[in-house]
């Protein structure tokens, strides 16, 4: 009988101490939280490999945060938060490629208020947005580049899964305009604005039945191509309203050539037409 219970306590030492040289060190930390698809992204910590994994339901997707280590089986195609049960199982590798340039950088960062305060290179225009959580707050510094989706609402720290979300109405309403207008032809609507932080010009086409005049201050939104106004209300809230959409190929001139005089961008583009 004692050798018998000598045995068993053997074994169970043996079997506790190989899960814990198992589960010794997690090889893996969350890098992004997609709320809405219930999809996690987490990185591989030896071989950088980014990878997708499902929780197995919505309490345990609400308790993970970015930056938690994790334990993850690819043979198996499983995913553990403790090393030793496996809880969600690994959907894949992550399906956006990496963007070749972050489009913005933080300014600021209220750790009261848990916000952070960005601009977007191109535009100049400023947006906040609020971390999932305290730690990922911690970790972001001024002058630190982000990515940022505006469409989609959300940010990036590193180009593949999105971490925080955009404050709602702040991108849609900059704090002020980032750009003016340069000049319109009134013939055919095209006009020229020139960003007041780099100085470089661009063009856009009026939509029909806008109007907009020299000296007018408008917001530019890169991702879409929308050139905008601030609306007056009697009510005291205003919105952006879309008057022109930008000029894709002067856009490019602009990001290239700086303040290259519109004589040279019409000549050039009439030239293409022929």
């Amino acid at each position: 009988m004692n050798t018998i219970c000598k045995v068993f306590w053997m074994a169970a030492a043996l079997l506790f101490a190989a899960m814990s040289l198992d589960a010794a060190e997690p090889c893996c930390s969350i890098t992004g939280i997609d709320q809405r698809a219930g999809v996690v992204t987490a990185r591989e910590t030896a071989t950088g490999r980014v990878f997708q994994f499902r929780p197995q339901n919505a309490a345990l997707l609400n308790q993970l945060k970015v930056g938690q280590e994790i334990y993850a089986n690819f043979a198996r195609a499983q995913v553990s938060v403790d090393g030793a049960a496996p809880c969600c199982t690994i959907v894949g590798t992550a399906a956006a490629a990496k963007p070749l340039a972050p489009c913005c950088a933080i300014t600021g960062i209220d750790q009261r208020a848990g916000q952070v305060t960005a601009r977007e290179t191109a535009t100049g225009r400023t947006f906040q947005f609020r971390p999932q959580n305290a730690g990922l707050l911690n970790q972001l510094k001024i002058g630190q580049a982000v990515y940022a989706n505006f469409a989609d609402g959300q940010v990036s720290v590193d180009g593949i899964a999105p971490c925080c979300g955009i404050v709602s109405g702040t991108a849609a309403n900059p704090e002020g305009p980032c750009c003016t207008v340069v000049s319109i032809n009134q013939q055919t609507g095209v006009g020229v604005g020139k960003n007041l932080t780099t100085g470089k010009t661009f063009q856009f086409q009026l939509q029909r039945g806008a109007t907009l005049r020299a000296g007018d201050k408008i917001f530019v939104d890169s991702s879409t191509g929308q050139v905008s106004v601030r609306s007056d209300s009697s009510s005291g809230i205003n919105r952006l309203i879309a008057v022109a959409q930008l000029k894709q190929q002067s856009a490019n001139d602009a990001a290239l050539h700086g303040a290259e005089d519109q004589k040279k961008i019409q000549t050039r583009e009439q030239q293409q037409k022929q």
